[in-house]
C-alpha cells in the first residue's frame, strides 16, 4: 500500500546483509536490482528473511522519483557495467492508489484519469492506459485520447521532503490533484516509523533518517 525509502552513501545494513552477497552475484553476472528484506531483533542484530531479485513496484516508482537524467541512459550504461546514477538523498514516500474490488473486471476499466500538470511529475502510472472517451470541450462532447484506468492497482503517487512527515504530507497533498471517481489509498503510510525510528538508531540503523 505505500512505504519510505531513502537512498545513502553508506549503511550498516547493507554491510551486514547485501555486502557478503557481492562476490557471489559478482560471479554470477548478476545484473539488476537486490533487495533483502529482513528485521533487526532486540539486541539490534539484522536476520535475512528473503532475497527479491526484481524491481518490484512500489519501491522502483520511489526509486525513480529521486533520480536525476535520463532513467534509460543509466539502466543501458549499468548492463554494461558503467555506474552514472545520480540521484536525491531526499527521504521518499510512495502512496499506492487503488480503486474497490470488483466480481466484473470490465468496471475497472475505461474510467478517465485526471491529474493536474502540477503533480504528474510524482504520479507513476500503473494499471493505466490511454483510450478514447468523451469528453467536454466547451458545452461539445467529443472523443478525446486520455489516461484511463486498466485495472485497481491504479497509480503510485510519490513525495520528497527532508523528513519522513514531510515527504509522506507532499505525496498525499499531491493525490488530492489525482481525480479518479471511488479512489482509494491508505491514510497511515509512515506513521510508524516515529516509533521505528528511534529504536533502529539506538543500535546504529537509519541514521539518516528523521520522522519529522
Amino acid at each position: 500500500a505505500g512505504t519510505v525509502q531513502k537512498y545513502v552513501k553508506a549503511s550498516k545494513l547493507g554491510e551486514a546483509l547485501l555486502a557478503p552477497l557481492e562476490e557471489a552475484l559478482v560471479k554470477l553476472k548478476h545484473l539488476g536490482d537486490v533487495d533483502v528484506n529482513c528485521i533487526i531483533d532486540e539486541q539490534g542484530k539484522a536476520w535475512p528473511l528473503e532475497l527479491t531479485m526484481r524491481w518490484g513496484w512500489p519501491a522502483q516508482n520511489i526509486m525513480l522519483t529521486t533520480h536525476r537524467g535520463d532513467p534509460c541512459e543509466w539502466m543501458l550504461n549499468a548492463c554494461e557495467g558503467e555506474d552514472t546514477l545520480e540521484v536525491d538523498y531526499s527521504i521518499a514516500a510512495g502512496i499506492v492508489c487503488t480503486l474497490p474490488d470488483s466480481s466484473d473486471p470490465e468496471e475497472l476499466v475505461d474510467i478517465p484519469v485526471v491529474i493536474s500538470q502540477k503533480a504528474r511529475e510524482f504520479v507513476h502510472p500503473q494499471a493505466v492506459k490511454i483510450a478514447k472517451l468523451p469528453s467536454m470541450k466547451g458545452e461539445q462532447v467529443i472523443d478525446k485520447h486520455t489516461w484511463a484506468t486498466a485495472g485497481d492497482y491504479l497509480l503510485v503517487v510519490t513525495g520528497l521532503g527532508k523528513t519522513v512527515r514531510q515527504a509522506c504530507e507532499r505525496a498525499y497533498k499531491s493525490i488530492k490533484e489525482v481525480h479518479v471517481p471511488d479512489l482509494g489509498w491508505r491514510d497511515d503510510i509512515g506513521e510508524k516509523l516515529e516509533e521505528e525510528i528511534p529504536e533502529l538508531q539506538k543500535h546504529g540503523y537509519a541514521m539518516e533518517f528523521r520522522y519529522g
